[in-house]
């Protein structure tokens, strides 16, 4: 399958050193700017732990376990409730829907910290930038919703944008160029921005020219 089909465009590579890097695009053709998004992922176990064992008097009525004198309380030893052991809760995959949340199958690279390459037609980097956590927040809750029947943990990510510049691509020839940089982020580093296209789109046959220059957009 071409990695340029559904919109919004989502495609995943994990390098031989183990990050994780991904795109997101979301139009098919023409110059838009990009920005890069550091995304990371924590998981909130069930925080209603009690930690106070509880004691409860002994009787055969229903008042309010005082031994007051007034009640048919026959055993004055408070003795400890067993406590409940927790039930063992599967891991719950994200849906298959979810593509910008997680498109991958492997279970221990879910929670990984990721790179993404995230470009669509909005003005300004930052409006892209906005369109993107709006996308990701809104799928990560459409998830702990639809998981909380059968686990208590929740995930929670949180990101940062590593500087943008401008993209160009062409479908039809199958090439990528950068160039550029972002008024408000300033540009990513180099490398980053390599690692990302070369890794996802030149196992795809696709050319890339991978550059960032002194022009700048807002």
């Amino acid at each position: 399958m071409d990695v340029l089909i559904d919109s919004p465009i989502v495609k995943n590579t994990t390098t031989s050193n183990g990050e994780l890097y991904q795109s997101v695009i979301d139009y098919p053709n023409g110059d838009e700017k990009y920005i890069i998004v550091k995304v990371t992922w924590e998981v909130d176990g069930d925080d209603d732990d009690d930690d106070d064992e509880s004691y409860v008097i002994n009787d055969d009525d229903s008042d309010d376990d005082y031994d007051d004198g007034y009640d048919d309380d026959r055993d004055t030893k408070k003795k400890p409730q067993q406590p409940q052991q927790p039930q063992q809760q599967a891991a719950v995959p994200p849906p298959e829907s979810l593509k910008i949340f997680n498109t991958l199958k492997n279970d221990a690279l879910q929670m990984q910290t990721r790179y993404v390459l995230v470009s669509t037609d909005l003005e300004y980097h930052s409006d892209i930038y906005n369109w993107y956590k709006k996308k990701l927040y809104a799928l990560c809750a459409q998830y702990n919703r639809a998981a909380a029947a059968s686990t208590s943990s929740k995930y929670n990510c949180s990101t940062k944008c590593l500087g943008g510049g401008i993209i160009t691509i062409d479908t039809k020839n199958k090439t990528i160029k950068t160039y550029g940089q972002s008024m408000g982020f300033g540009p990513p580093k180099m490398d980053l921005l390599e690692n990302i296209i070369n890794s996802i789109y030149t196992n795809n046959s696709w050319k890339t020219s991978i550059t960032i220059t002194d022009y700048i957009r807002g």
